[in-house]
């Protein structure tokens, strides 16, 4: 008999042999995914607070307020503030808000400020109170030349003031960096001192032997050099800041420019503080020099003074300059618990209004 050919299977038949395994896979998937148990997972409710409340938070350390004096609940947050650090908050507060999705706030102003996040349903509440303890600034001096030892400054993580001398070597830099890191920066004018050339201020030095219009011209080409400044103080100037006339000259270029002015007050006798009254421009004078024996043991004796001077008046202004005693003279202080908190200068009140 000749042989029987084999029947071949239908086309169907084949593809269900791909098919099936395919359902099967997808089914079983469909099964575990509904049957699995979910991890507990916060609600939108919580997401969304936690969000808002991370925002304030943010806010705070990045305009240099220490979380002691943060109160954060679930729905509302408490902090102390100086007044006149209130403007900075909201601008710092503004920028973060636009940089999420969804989220809107609101001020309303009266005898207490209060701030209203809001993010859909969901809202926070911000009260800002008075700050009441000791306000001090610290001003770090006569940058400029040395790059590396202003970043170890600012790695204290403290919200310092620096002050840096126009036209050196890293000023630009310093600037630059320290106001992109949120300090503030202070534009060190080098003034002509007694005793001179005895003493010298360096390159590029306003002189009582220059005319207005040079002195003008200085200030301005100071300021364009370092665009990021938001006030200045003297360098030196014994000599310079007993001159009415030439002060003025100073103070109406700073005035001009949007400028507040620190007096460091290398003389008893100086002009500047009636000379700002007269234009309006807000004024502060420094009350301490920390490290003239630019030895760490006189640093800490002159903080101490510093600090006595802060509980008695409300408010200190220190110079120091970037000397490694004072660096490790900061570090042993800031360590300490009762150690006030430090604000950028232009936080305080000006001097003329501290009594």
């Amino acid at each position: 008999m000749p042989p029987r050919k084999k029947k071949k299977l239908p086309l169907f038949v084949w593809s269900l042999f791909f098919i099936l395994p395919i359902v099967g896979a997808v089914l079983s998937s469909l099964y575990w995914t509904r049957n699995v148990p979910k991890m507990n997972q916060p609600s939108d409710y919580q997401l969304e607070h936690e969000t808002l409340k991370m925002l304030i938070e943010a806010t705070c350390l990045e305009i240099g307020l220490k979380r002691q004096y943060i109160e954060l609940e679930e729905r509302e947050a408490k902090i102390n503030l100086p007044k006149r650090a209130e403007e900075r908050f909201f601008s710092t507060l503004k920028r973060k808000a636009e940089s999420l999705k969804g989220v809107q706030y609101e001020v309303l102003k009266g005898e207490k400020t209060l701030i209203i996040l809001r993010s859909g349903k969901n809202s926070f509440k911000v009260t800002l109170l008075p700050f009441r303890g000791p306000k001090v600034s610290l001003i770090v001096d006569d940058l400029g030349e040395d790059l590396n030892l202003a970043l170890h400054f600012m790695a204290l993580g403290e919200p310092l003031t620096f002050s840096i001398l126009p036209l050196r070597r890293h000023s630009q830099e310093i600037a630059l960096k320290a106001s992109r890191r949120g300090f503030e920066v202070l534009l060190h004018i080098p003034m002509e001192p007694k005793a001179y050339p005895l003493n010298d201020p360096g390159k590029e030095a306003l002189m009582l032997s220059m005319g207005k219009e040079e002195i003008r011209q200085k200030v301005r080409l100071f300021i364009k050099a370092m665009p990021h400044v938001q006030g200045a103080n003297n360098h030196m100037g014994s000599q310079f800041m007993e001159d009415p006339e030439m002060v003025r000259v100073v103070l109406e270029t700073l005035w001009e420019e949007g400028l507040f002015f620190l007096d460091s007050l290398t003389t008893p006798n100086s002009a500047a503080e009636a000379e700002a009254l007269k234009l309006g421009l807000p004024f502060y004078k420094r009350d301490v020099f920390l490290d003239n024996a630019k030895t760490t043991e006189e640093f800490l004796k002159a903080w101490e003074e510093l600090i006595k001077i802060a509980k008695r008046k409300g408010q200190a202004i220190g110079i120091c300059h970037p000397y490694r005693s004072t660096l490790m003279g900061l570090k042993t202080v800031l360590n300490r618990s009762e150690t006030p908190q430090l604000f950028p200068l232009s936080w305080l009140l000006p001097s003329n209004l501290v009594f």
